[in-house]
């Protein structure tokens, strides 16, 4: 599975991801579509699951999920939609996709920095226990090397963006509750690189979080270049 901030959708767009990495899930954030009804997103060989801002040109989450698995069920706001899928193996597994926007974003829309997170919170905490769990996005949140604790082990990490800022308590308390390891930079792993790089600077504000320690995260160093 895939996940990337798509900075606005486009059937170009879409082509050239699949043609690149034959995804069977990719989570997609800021597609930039509008509200309107009639005009959903769709992709050949695939279910799509979107959550679209009621107002407003920017933000949008969607999910592709290919055909052969069973999307049994999904929910969502305009911060996070999960759903929970039906595996060939009879497995079942939940896919939780992210998009926090900054501080700067839910200020001129007037929306509180609180609300936004515990609308996050109430999604991402909703995967039932017994299913394994997949949680990626952008959460436009900067957390040093800091880990969370689950099940009493506290899986060290390294990056290559040692700064905090004020949403990371938030993000690791997140984790916790939601018994979510950051795989980004996790030991045995180079440091988590960089993911977004605009004119003030490069950070790590994306993420790979999973119920499974073993899992690794693979970067397309040209996307995030």
């Amino acid at each position: 599975m895939g996940s990337i901030n798509i900075a606005g959708i486009s059937d170009l767009k879409l082509e050239l991801l699949q043609q690149a990495y034959q995804f069977d899930i990719l989570c997609l954030q800021e597609t930039w579509l509008t509200g309107a009804v009639g005009d959903e997103l769709q992709y050949a060989g695939f279910t799509v699951v979107e959550q679209r801002r009621a107002k407003g040109t920017h933000g949008g989450l969607a999910m592709l999920v290919q055909n052969s698995l069973r999307v049994l069920s999904h929910q969502g706001n305009e911060y996070a939609q999960q759903v929970q899928l039906g595996l060939p193996d009879g497995q079942r597994a939940t896919i939780t996709n992210v998009y926090l926007p900054p501080h700067t974003s839910l200020n001129r829309r007037h929306i509180s920095n609180s609300d936004a997170q515990q609308a996050v919170e109430r999604i991402v905490t909703a995967a039932p226990a017994s299913n394994f769990t997949i949680t990626c996005g952008d959460f436009n949140t900067r957390c040093g090397t800091r880990a969370p604790r689950v099940e009493h082990v506290r899986m060290e990490r390294t990056s290559l963006d040692l700064r905090e800022c004020p949403r990371a308590p938030w993000f690791i308390h997140l984790c916790e509750l939601a018994e979510l390891h950051i795989l980004n930079g996790k030991g045995g792993q180079p440091p988590a690189p960089f993911t977004f790089t605009g004119t003030r600077g490069s950070s790590v504000v994306d993420y790979l979080l999973s119920t499974d320690s073993r899992h690794v995260v693979e970067y397309d160093t040209d996307l995030l270049a």
